[in-house]
């Protein structure tokens, strides 16, 4: 029996995973591929995004068929979704949309697929409390501030590390 599994040019490992619409697949997969069932890479691939808590994200989106298609034949006859995007299921929302793009010249029969993602970007948290800190750099050009910081600093450094740790220093 032939092993469907081939080496690509760059050695990666090329699956040839088509992705169907199956019903009890639909929480990993969506349900706009390009194809009515999977075969057994499609499969496969669906097994290990769940196990990885992943989901194919370029079957989330509706999009016509020719934006669907990620590989063409040499001649141009047979067309197949076998790219695929995965993402952690905690950042889907955050993909906005996944397309294919044809007119991208990259020199492969593959076409390039592009996801449109949201970024966000998080503020800078604010501290309340005692965590809040605040730091006068300017106080320590004073040579009192400066010598009874360093008389605190070498008091808590006796009380707190070991002869041995400054040795080894």
């Amino acid at each position: 029996m032939r092993n469907p599994q081939k080496r690509c040019k760059n050695n990666n490992l090329d699956l040839n995973a088509k992705i169907g619409q199956e019903e009890m697949y639909r929480p990993i997969i969506g349900k706009y591929s390009l194809h009515t069932l999977s075969n057994d890479n499609g499969i496969t691939l669906i097994n290990f995004a769940h196990s990885k808590n992943m989901v194919v994200a370029n079957t989330l989106f509706n999009h016509k068929d020719i934006h669907k298609m990620t590989w063409r034949s040499p001649y141009g006859q047979t067309h197949n979704q076998i790219g695929h995007l995965l993402i952690d299921a905690r950042n889907v929302c955050n993909v906005m949309d996944v397309r294919i793009f044809r007119r991208a010249d990259i020199d492969s029969d593959h076409y390039l697929l592009i996801p449109k993602v949201r970024s966000r970007i998080s503020n800078a948290r604010k501290m309340y409390g005692s965590y809040a800190r605040i730091f006068n750099s300017e106080k320590m050009k004073s040579s009192e501030t400066s010598s009874a910081y360093r008389e605190k600093l070498n008091e808590y450094l006796a009380k707190h590390v070991d002869n041995d740790d400054i040795n080894e220093v």
